[in-house]
């Protein structure tokens, strides 16, 4: 489905293109991602990424974040932010009201994490039809003194005032977290010991890590350089093509940091077993091999000791044989108390972890306490006060800090940001930051 969609895009684009070859030609994505679609293969067809944004009212912050930065990293460029909404739409269980300032922080974390455009779906709210009541810039009402379009047209001002600071800068990330659709697909349509294989929610476990120390990641292909990077996470990387094991280990061999997990290099393209055991052509560069895995039962925890601390895990527990590698974590329950459970393994200049069972937040977190400090990857401001931070650098090297707070909560600004300036208001930066602002900080 998705090379013949692709297909048709390239005819369509070709018949625009040789009436008018000027304009750029997109297409919007959209989705958590689409799985039908292989965004990073489209890529190459499009001449600028263009992005559908709809987050559900509960989503967390750091899911559209993870949407914009893999929108950023598919062509290492800006995107449009070609759609979102006003306020309210209609196809969701539950569309409550955005709240005062709301959409503004909303808009401005795409722009936070790349985007050069904030696009609108609709400018006036239909009277009839299935989205009747998805929300507009001007509403039903037909008014414009409406608290939604007053707020569209501050934060149109600001966007016009601050855009040309703004346009072209570019996002420098140390981390990539790999993004491959090859596996999205083989992963979770593996007949295996769980039901519950769910390839997005285990990036997200992920890419949660490094969003919440305000580490700036690029989502990359399995077709990407991983040379530029510090610290390259493949969590499930379950199909390992021809030669991927190879650029990994070359990656690893000349200083490169890499992290894998359960039911990684475990068949090849063809979705065929590798023999010997897994993780297949991954075992040189962890240096372990894994014998069998043990599948959780829902509401079944089992226990992992890391640094003299106890932390839950589910899903599944790989039942590890560390050949070079050490141990950094054992099992605590079951049968198989006692083995490794997660092992780092030195191999050429640089470091490979491997994960064997699902983690919760506070173990990955306190893993990743261990993983940052052994790469060197900084955080842009350590003190955030759990205020989302994020920078563009322009062409001339100004660099622009994104200060989001992406609550209700009044939080205070970090200390680091006291003598910047407001790009957005022409002001110095305020101190403290009420639900859902936003300030775009430089000196």
């Amino acid at each position: 489905q998705s090379e013949s969609l692709q297909n048709l895009f390239k005819m369509e684009k070709a018949v625009i293109k040789k009436y008018d070859p000027e304009p750029p030609v997109t297409t919007n994505f959209h989705s958590l991602p689409n799985k039908m679609i292989d965004y990073q293969k489209w890529a190459k067809d499009q001449d600028i990424i263009s992005y559908d944004s709809y987050p559900t009212y509960d989503a967390p912050a750091y899911k559209p974040a993870f949407l914009y930065d893999l929108m950023r990293s598919l062509k290492h460029q800006p995107f449009m932010l070609m759609e979102s909404a006003p306020s309210q739409v209609n196809w969701q269980s539950y569309s409550p009201l955005k709240r005062p300032g709301q959409m503004a922080a909303t808009e401005l974390q795409a722009v936070a994490h790349g985007a050069d455009t904030v696009q609108f779906f609709q400018l006036k709210q239909a009277v009839g039809g299935s989205e009747k009541f998805h929300s507009a810039i001007i509403a039903h009402s037909q008014r414009t003194d409406t608290r939604a379009f007053r707020e569209l047209a501050d934060l149109g001002q600001k966007l016009k005032e601050a855009g040309p600071t703004i346009l072209g800068s570019k996002t420098k990330a140390k981390v990539a977290i790999v993004f491959d659709w090859s596996n999205f697909w083989s992963y979770e349509y593996v007949d295996g010991i769980t039901q519950d294989l769910n390839y997005v929610d285990s990036i997200l476990d992920y890419y949660r890590q490094f969003y919440e120390r305000n580490i700036p990641t690029d989502i990359i292909g399995v077709d990407d350089d991983f040379s530029n990077y510090d610290l390259v996470v493949a969590p499930v990387l379950y199909m390992v093509k021809a030669g991927l094991a190879e650029k990994i280990n070359s990656y690893v061999e000349k200083g490169g940091h890499f992290v894998t997990t359960y039911m990684s290099g475990m068949v090849d393209s063809t979705d065929n077993v590798y023999l010997g055991g897994y993780p297949g052509p991954l075992k040189d560069v962890t240096g372990i091999w894994v014998e069998e895995s043990d599948a959780m039962v829902p509401g079944q925890k089992v226990r992992v000791k890391m640094d003299d601390k106890e932390y839950e895990t589910s899903l599944m527990c790989d039942l590890i044989h560390p050949n070079k590698a050490k141990v950094l974590a054992s099992y605590a329950d079951e049968f198989y108390t006692g083995t490794a459970a997660i092992t780092e393994n030195d191999y050429g200049k640089g470091k490979a972890w491997y994960v064997g069972t699902k983690l919760g937040h506070q173990g990955l977190t306190q893993l990743f306490n261990h993983i940052v400090l052994e790469t060197g990857v900084e955080s842009l401001v350590c003190d955030s006060h759990k205020l989302e931070v994020t920078k563009r650098v322009t062409a001339d090297g100004k660099e622009l800090y994104f200060v989001l707070n992406m609550s209700n909560e009044e939080r205070e600004l970090p200390n680091k940001f006291a003598d910047y300036e407001d790009i957005l208001t022409g002001e110095k930066a305020k101190s403290s930051m009420k639900g859902w602002d936003v300030q775009v900080l430089t000196k």
